[in-house]
């Protein structure tokens, strides 16, 4: 499977797409190491997909108005503003497995673990 971006027009793209593929944010939800995306990671992977804020938003079952998806913005507006809001880890991982960048039956693991450990 070629994981390059299909939109990369210069080195700083290329640079942050492969930050992007060695970060957490990739690991499954199941391993302690996983962490939520930075903004960017979240703006770099709705370009890879080639979706606009409000395309990604209707893919993802958020609500979209006439002027947008305001949570899509605000997932990729950086963490120092008081607009931003961290992405849910459904989202991510939908958006990471519509990119072909994670297996969604990787995180069944989660639901296998017993309750209470």
């Amino acid at each position: 499977m070629d994981n390059s971006p299909n939109y990369v027009i210069n080195e700083e793209d290329a640079e942050n797409w492969q930050v992007l593929l060695n970060s957490p944010c990739l690991l499954p939800l199941s391993d302690p190491d996983f962490q939520l995306p930075e903004p960017e990671q979240v703006k770099l992977l709705r370009q890879y997909l080639g979706l606009s804020q409000a395309k990604l938003g209707r893919f993802l079952g958020k609500t979209v108005t006439p002027k947008g998806c305001s949570l899509v913005r605000k997932w990729e507006t950086r963490k120092s503003s008081p607009e931003y809001r961290e992405i849910d880890k459904n989202s991510w991982r939908r958006m990471l497995a519509a990119a072909q960048l994670c297996d969604v039956l990787d995180d069944l693991s989660l639901v296998k673990v017993p309750l209470g450990k």
